[in-house]
């Protein structure tokens, strides 16, 4: 169960994260995200699931997406489409 402790670790890790993606000089796609996040949380002690998912746009355009959730909290947004799931770590 997580506790308001956690929540605001997960929320510092959350903001940590988005904010070093405004400072790099590259695109930080949400896998790197998620794994930065992810790295950031193990060091800390806190469990987490990270998704991958794709999504089929107009018949034919295949689109991927990782999310990264700890405890029910999506530390990197999956964001407002619906992705299938396809794998988790």
């Amino acid at each position: 169960m997580i506790t308001d402790v956690d929540t605001i670790q997960l929320k510092k890790i959350r903001y940590a994260v988005s904010r070093a993606n405004k400072l790099a000089c590259w695109k930080n796609i949400c896998l790197v995200k998620s794994f930065a996040a992810r790295f950031m949380l193990q060091r800390r002690g806190i469990a987490s699931v990270m998704y991958l998912g794709l999504q089929i746009r107009n018949g034919k355009e295949l689109f991927a997406h990782a999310w990264l959730v700890s405890g029910g909290f999506h530390v990197t947004p999956k964001g407002i489409t619906d992705y299938k799931k396809i794998y988790s770590i």
